[in-house]
This record gives C-alpha cells, structure tokens and sequence, in this order.
C-alpha cells in the first residue's frame, strides 16, 4: 500500500485543474482518481464501497428512542398488572400499574441503548473535541479527487497541487488506485484531515 493525497472539491472545473496540474507533474493517469461524494449516501447493499450507510441525524439521542419504547411496553404491562389486581387493589390500580410500567419500562429502554454499537452517542465526538482530541469528521459532498503517492518525495508536490487549487479535507491515507480507481475507498471511515 501507499499513501493516497485526496481533496474534495465543489466546482468541476476545479477538478479539472487539479487533474491536469497532477499530471503535469508526472502522475500517470492510472495513479489519479476522481468521483463524487453523494449529498445522501445510500446503504451499501450491493457490497459497492463507494456508497454508505444511513447516519442517525446530529444531536439524535439513541437514549431517548429506548426510553419511548420502553414507556410504552412498560404501561401495556402495567395495565395489565393493574387490571389483574383491579378486585384487591381497586380501581387506581390500573392507574398505578401504567405510572410504575411506564416509569420502570423507560429506564430500562434508555439504559438499554446506552452504549449500544448499532445506535451511537454522538456526545462522544463532541466530547473528545472538547478535550482535545482528534474528531471523527464526515466527508461533505463535492467533488473528491485522490492520487497514490508511490515514492515518498512526491508527496509534497501532491499536497502543494491540492493547496494551491483550494481542496478542502485534505487528508493523506494508506490505500490503492488502480487503474484510476481508488479500490480500497471506504465512504464511511471517517475522515481525517490533515492539519493546516
């Protein structure tokens, strides 16, 4: 593998530009690659690895999702529990049975989704943005071009190529292109750019 310069870009004509500068300075054509990042990924259910799968909308708490659902089946069981005991209890006992099985239905649904892989916080970017750490950025839409830097000397006249025509999330990752094709591309690794 070899490092792979990429930049995205919002103007075809930019994309043009970057192209003809890269093989200017002597990258071969089947080292270049370039395709769009869609607006709205779709879920990869044809094993193509340019598309990805649907992202939860920012500021979406899975917690909350889990504490619905389980103040829902907590009040159906707490009906039922109420209605059971509606001869000894009397008749609040179905209004208890619904307070406690929603309540207890609730907690149990939001502690369930804590945590959970499938349904991730996304506290835990911002948390890490604010201690410091490196954040897992999304690629935007646009125009992405890569070239596969095969000898370490080239790789600042790739980078200066890409600063010079204003790519935006630059970043230099392991990968290959093949024949103009960037084979090991992953659409939903996050994106790490380089810092300015």
């Amino acid at each position: 593998m070899s490092t792979v310069i990429n930049g995205s870009f919002q103007q075809q004509d930019d994309v043009q530009d970057v192209l003809s500068a890269l093989l200017g300075e002597g990258f071969g054509s089947g080292e270049i690659a370039s395709f769009r990042i869609p607006v709205e990924p779709v879920p990869a259910l044809d094993g193509n690895p340019m598309t990805a799968p649907e992202t939860e909308a920012e500021g979406h708490d899975p917690a909350i999702d889990g504490a619905l659902s389980g103040a829902a089946v907590g009040s159906a069981v707490g009906v039922a529990v109420g209605l059971v005991s509606l001869p000894v209890l009397g008749p609040g006992a179905a209004l208890a049975g619904v307070g406690a099985g929603a309540y207890v239905g609730s907690l149990v649904g939001a502690l369930s989704r804590l945590g959970d892989p499938e349904h991730p916080d996304t506290r835990d970017a911002d948390a890490a943005v604010a201690e410091g750490g490196p954040a897992a950025a999304t690629r935007q839409p646009g125009l992405l071009v890569a070239v596969e830097v095969r000898e370490p000397g080239r790789r600042s006249a790739a980078l200066r190529i890409f600063e010079s025509h204003g790519a935006r999330d630059l970043e230099a990752i392991l990968g290959r292109i093949v024949d103009g094709q960037w084979v090991d591309f992953d659409a939903t690794a996050a994106l790490r750019p380089l810092a300015a």
